[in-house]
């Protein structure tokens, strides 16, 4: 542990410096060697709250707590106390912070998710609507076009109609006056050979 901590040291790692030292008083209280525990846990203590490590401070709080009433030093074992109180409630504080901001986080999310399922449903059912609208513009087109065709065959069926009667119109007063004439024609042969 005295050679993590001499390296950390060295490469100037201040949070795992820190870490180190911690462990270290740990392990000193472990071996029920508590003056050496209090030094490395204070120094731990020192840096965790320099480079604002809470739940550092907290941990090293309540092992110097325990380390104090071990020495029966009770008055140091209330104030370390309180401080890990103190920064217990600060990480809890976070945490319930941390826990807020994904709530609202995921709450966002799913808004956004929702305003997007929204849209599209709103693109697909004006999509659809236009669809729609340029089939029923389409029908209509091809409606008038096929009515005008239609009328237009009529129309044309109408006139040539019309003309076929004008020409047998025609032809019959030609054959009337044709047979007129050949009447006349007999007639007055007739009324030649007569006189």
């Amino acid at each position: 542990m005295q050679h993590s901590l001499s390296y950390h040291l060295m490469e100037e790692d201040v949070p795992a410096a820190a870490i180190d030292y911690s462990n270290l008083g740990v392990l000193f209280s472990k071996m029920n060697l508590t003056d050496s525990s209090i030094y490395y846990l204070k120094k731990s203590m020192l840096l965790a709250e320099e480079i604002g490590d809470i739940q550092l401070s907290a941990k090293n709080a309540i092992e110097l707590s325990g380390q104090f009433v071990v020495n029966g030093n009770f008055k140091e074992a209330y104030d370390y106390q309180q401080k890990y109180i103190l920064y217990n409630d600060s990480v809890y504080n976070i945490s319930k912070a941390e826990a807020i901001a994904e709530m609202q986080t995921q709450y966002e999310t799913e808004k956004k998710e929702n305003q997007i399922q929204l849209l599209n449903k709103d693109r697909e059912f004006s999509s659809n609507r236009y669809k729609k609208k340029n089939l029923m513009q389409i029908g209509l087109v091809c409606g008038i076009i096929v009515l005008v065709i239609f009328f237009g065959l009529f129309f044309n069926r109408y006139k040539l109609k019309r003309t076929i009667q004008s020409q047998e119109a025609l032809l019959n007063e030609r054959k009337r006056i044709s047979s007129e004439l050949h009447d006349d024609l007999g007639l007055s042969y007739r009324l030649q050979s007569f006189i």
